[in-house]
């Protein structure tokens, strides 16, 4: 939840990624500071890194006396707008940035679920597409560990809002928590435009690295390859080291397991 700093940025360069997800969650990194956005586009343009996915803010910001959860579906009015508000600004940085996808997290949540809510989303969505099509992004909307949220669900309500730059973000840690993961893939093949990765015990979201939990990455890899519009794969993995350093060696493990589990669909898609 630290700021984010070069020096991680350069960490993962020095692992071989050029393409990363930035979690636009305040105070690691704050799209409304004007300051930060521009230091972190030359960060990136100084690496010969892209910014290809942005994560919009569920939150306002971690650690502040006046913590907030954000929600595209609430009842509550005055959050929903600043919720739009936050979102809306984490598109537009993604378009400065050069990003192509946003991801923003699907409703369901202990205050944002039920049939206004679900009218309350859409709503929220059909205004935000419109932001994305004039910046040049598209939004992945994320399954989120509840009933509103899975990936059946999610289809739904993408195919009731009709926009094409609208589509799914599929966390495969989430999934293999709330539901059978290659039925949840299967669901929404068609929409599905980027994963989150990770490994859990089926549990809780525990962000371990592939292989280490009970997901079978064969069978997901198998899957994926057949995703006629996934075009991101983002490495979600957490360090349960607390005050890790940046050298850590969590990213080469995380990217050799997923060599060994996820050989074929590499070899396919290069």
């Amino acid at each position: 939840m630290n700021e984010l700093e070069r020096g991680q940025l350069e960490a993962m360069r020095g692992q071989g990624f050029e393409r990363v997800e930035i979690w636009g969650m305040a105070p690691h990194f704050d799209a409304r500071d004007d300051a930060r956005v521009e230091l972190l586009d030359a960060w990136l343009s100084e690496m010969d890194m892209v910014a290809a996915t942005y994560h919009a803010p569920f939150y306002n910001r971690f650690g502040s006396p006046d913590f907030k959860l954000y929600s595209l579906a609430t009842e509550d009015q005055a959050l929903l707008r600043e919720s739009i508000d936050a979102t809306r600004r984490a598109i537009e940085v993604a378009g400065f940035l050069g990003s192509d996808l946003v991801v923003v997290h699907g409703p369901g949540g202990v205050d944002d679920s039920g049939p206004e809510c679900v009218r309350h989303f859409i709503e929220s969505l059909a205004e935000l597409s419109q932001v994305a099509q004039r910046v040049g992004v598209r939004i992945g909307v994320e399954n989120v560990i509840t009933d509103e949220s899975r990936a059946e669900r999610l289809v739904e309500l993408i195919e009731d809002l009709g926009a094409g730059n609208v589509g799914l973000c599929l966390d495969l840690g989430h999934l293999n928590v709330e539901q059978d993961l290659l039925s949840g893939l299967e669901a929404g093949s068609d929409l599905l435009l980027s994963v989150h990765i990770s490994d859990n015990h089926g549990e809780r979201d525990e962000h371990l690295i592939p292989g280490r939990g009970n997901i079978d990455w064969g069978e997901a890899s198998d899957k994926l390859g057949s995703m006629p519009r996934l075009a991101h794969m983002v490495l979600e993995v957490m360090s349960h080291n607390a005050g890790a350093p940046v050298e850590d060696p969590l990213v080469q493990q995380s990217l050799q397991a997923l060599e060994q589990c996820w050989r074929r669909f590499f070899t396919e898609t290069k």
